[in-house]
């Protein structure tokens, strides 16, 4: 079985040597706001994102805020941000390492989260803690702040947090080779990860479950957890998960006698390691890596290959005993006492292999073993006892419950009678009474709406035939013979016209009366505009064009839209009486997936407050204005046309654009 704790260096990625860095621009912004903060909560706040950011960059500038926000949150009481600083400085000496140190500050903060009774601060500094002790082999201390955050995680029913607790227990239990339970927790971890969502904790855990079988000799069940953790890491662009899975897939290989590969691998992870600045990490790579080279000189008896071993177990034991960090300081000296041998180094040898034996005894010891097994049998306790309390309380709040219930029943059961025969008689009343409603607004909206198309698409054709007439009447001496043709001719096109429009609007709304909705079909563009141009003969006085730039299809209610061209056009050619040169440009095109149908004309524009009624439900309705306006912004409506309108009086044009997006 391998000696070294691979889990532990994915704690010290997870929590201490690995955050991930947001750049010395994010401070900079911070200390820029730092002179203008007042002397209040606001500015410990702004003290403690000031450290927090440089906990992520790794600088001990950090300290400095961390602790002036300690000075001033005791100025003014305020013990939340006194606490958050306190869990930085803890952050900072957790890094260096200074353990000791650490402990003290996030005792410190967890003294105020009792006082304040914040549950979800307690919660993430017990795993703090039992991280710091874990790392230093105290499996008792790490396991009694594991299930003290675990409590409250379970208290608080988050499946997230709780999942972290499990799989820093499950490793507690594989350090001490209880693998059953290890396993437990595992899978418990796993199903509070996947619920959660969590992928990075996901890949912890089968980072775990990989180390898990590491310690069980179990190489293909090692290899498939790697390889998942592997895959789910670079999944989420996570460089230290990714360093400790190649570490672990470089176990399997050495496992098999691979050692190349296991150096490619164990080399990457070393320099992802060396990157996040993860002493753990660089340790415990440059140990394996040493290991390799040893095995691959028993085969070879390649002396280079002993000087890189010996070299890489040196480098190794030294990163353990500056930082505190002896879980893989036996491996080391157990194979420097090798190498010695084979140097013919025998006193050296002798007494690397004594501290070997010294450091490995020092690991873990009997009584701390029977503590962490007194502390899961008080947990088991205290969960049944729980468990036991609020089964006895459940059958008494439904023992209660029964007899509310049937009181509440007999007297349910008369005013519920009573209530259905009201209810009952009422409900046919209001659905009479509604149906009569929603029949009155309907034809009083129908009405409303036929009324205005009558008004606003006969009245030109009837005003022309009446001036026709008046002029005749008045000064037949000013029309010619041949002027007197044509304007009978005119006339005559015009009544026949409105006939037609009269006859098409009366078949229009008799199909539309019932429920006034739109029928919508596919229509050729070319077909409408021609039908349009006739209803326009009498207005030869104007240059009149109907330009479409290819013919195409369009999806809406033909009789909608020719009303809408026509009161448009009809507008237009009233504003341009006596003006020189008048001109109307009806075209159509296709652009960007939308139909679009342009009203141009040259009638010396307008305000555009005069188009208000085509956007405002509000406007009011004028007896000498007619509907005209409204009738377009409603027909516009039912048909999902957009309308807009941009008149100049510089250039003295108007231009309205119909927009109707393609079916």
């Amino acid at each position: 079985m391998k000696n070294i704790f691979l889990l532990v260096a994915i704690c010290y990625i997870s929590k201490n040597y690995a955050q991930q860095k947001q750049g010395q621009d994010l401070v900079d912004s911070l200390l820029l706001e730092l002179p203008k903060a007042k002397q209040d909560s606001s500015k410990v706040n702004l003290l403690n994102a000031i450290a927090g950011e440089y906990t992520n960059l790794y600088n001990e500038k950090g300290k400095k805020y961390a602790q002036q926000s300690t000075a001033l949150s005791k100025k003014i009481n305020f013990k939340s941000g006194e606490a958050d600083s306190y869990e930085i400085i803890g952050k900072f000496y957790s890094m260096e390492p200074d353990f000791k140190r650490a402990i003290k500050y996030y005792n410190n903060a967890i003294k105020i989260g009792i006082s304040q009774n914040d549950s979800k601060r307690l919660s993430k500094l017990y795993k703090k803690m039992g991280n710091i002790y874990q790392d230093n082999n105290n499996y008792s201390s790490a396991l009694e702040y594991y299930f003290k955050s675990a409590k409250i995680d379970e208290e608080l029913h988050n499946i997230n947090e709780l999942g972290k607790d499990y799989v820093y227990i499950a490793e507690i239990y594989r350090g001490v080779n209880d693998f059953k339970k290890s396993k437990y927790y595992l899978d418990i971890s796993t199903k509070n990860a996947l619920k959660a969502g969590d992928k990075k904790l996901l890949t912890y855990i089968y980072l775990s479950y990989a180390h898990l079988y590491e310690n069980q000799n179990q190489t293909d069940k090692v290899e498939f957890y790697a390889r998942k953790a592997y895959l789910l890491a670079k999944e989420i662009d996570n460089k230290n998960y990714i360093g400790t899975s190649l570490f672990a897939l470089g176990l399997v290989d050495e496992k098999k006698g691979n050692y190349e590969q296991a150096i490619l691998k164990i080399n990457e992870t070393l320099k992802i390691s060396t990157e996040q600045e993860n002493i753990m990490g660089m340790a415990n790579a440059q140990n394996e890596l040493g290991l390799c080279y040893y095995k691959m000189y028993e085969k070879t008896k390649n002396s280079s290959h002993l000087r890189l071993s010996k070299e890489n177990f040196e480098k190794s034991n030294k990163l353990y005993l500056e930082n505190e960090l002896i879980d893989g300081v036996p491996d080391n000296y157990l194979y420097l006492s090798k190498i010695d041998e084979e140097e013919k180094k025998f006193r050296s040898g002798l007494e690397n292999y004594k501290l070997y034996s010294k450091y490995k005894d020092s690991i873990l010891n009997t009584a701390t073993k029977e503590s962490i097994k007194n502390l899961e049998d008080q947990r088991t306790i205290d969960l049944k006892n729980k468990q036991i309390q609020i089964n006895k309380l459940q059958i008494e709040a439904k023992e209660k419950q029964k007899w509310y219930f049937i009181a509440g029943l007999g007297l349910l059961g008369i005013i519920g009678g009573l209530l259905f025969y009201q209810s009952r008689n009422r409900k046919k009343s209001n659905e009479k009474l509604q149906v009569l409603n929603q029949d009155l607004e309907k034809a009083n909206k129908t009405k409303m709406q036929f009324f205005g198309i009558l008004n606003h698409d006969l009245r030109s054709p009837v005003v022309s035939l009446i001036h026709f007439l008046d002029l005749q009447k008045n000064a037949p001496d000013l029309i010619d013979d041949e002027t007197k043709i044509r304007l009978e001719k005119q006339t005559s096109d015009s009544a026949d016209q409105l006939l037609t429009q009269m006859e098409d609007l009366l078949l229009w709304s008799k199909g539309q009366m019932e429920n006034f909705q739109p029928d919508k079909k596919f229509y050729q563009i070319k077909d409408i505009f021609s039908e349009i141009e006739k209803e326009f003969v009498s207005a030869s006085d104007i240059d009149m064009r109907f330009d479409i730039h290819s013919d195409f299809q369009i999806f809406t209610d033909k009789e909608y839209l020719k009303t809408i061209i026509r009161n448009l056009m009809s507008n237009a050619v009233k504003v341009l009486h006596d003006v020189p040169n008048p001109k109307i440009i009806c075209k159509a095109w296709e652009e960007n997936q939308k139909r679009l149908i342009l009203i141009n004309d040259n009638g010396g524009g307008t305000d555009i407050d005069k188009f208000r009624a085509l956007y405002d439900d509000k406007t009011s309705i004028g007896t000498t204005k007619g509907l005209g306006l409204h009738v377009i912004r409603d027909l516009c409506k039912a048909i999902d046309c957009k309308i807009e309108v941009d008149s100049d009086k510089t250039l003295g044009e108007t231009k309205i654009m119909l927009c109707i997006t393609k079916a």
